[in-house]
């Protein structure tokens, strides 16, 4: 905490926000994304119908998780970023981890 506050706020560009690394930002997700889809196959502890439910509630969610976040995007800003999509996926992860393996894809799609 020290050291952040001796070197201070980040600068930036004036109002632009948006990272400075896209390709960074989307291979993080690319990899949150292969990993948490992952381990949420391998928490079924086999090869069977549960890991194949988990497999299929996970990608539902999290590409339902990026539709909504770019379209929400698209009416606030009337703009798509490629980084909005990637924190859209990202959410959608993270929102349906817990409960992967106990609903349907159509709960997955509320989910996400």
């Amino acid at each position: 905490m020290i050291v952040a506050i001796l070197i201070g706020k980040r600068a930036m560009n004036g109002d632009n926000r948006e990272p400075h690394d896209v390709p960074m930002t989307v291979l993080g997700q690319v990899s949150c994304g292969s990993g948490g889809s992952g381990s949420t196959r391998g928490s079924a502890l086999s090869a069977g119908g549960l890991a194949a439910s988990a497999f299929v509630v996970t990608n539902t969610a999290a590409a339902a998780a990026t539709i909504t976040w770019v379209g929400a995007s698209y009416l606030h800003n009337r703009k798509v970023s490629v980084v909005g999509a990637a924190c859209g996926s990202v959410a959608g992860l993270v929102a349906i981890t817990p409960a992967s393996g106990f609903v349907t894809p159509g709960g997955a799609l509320i989910i996400g």
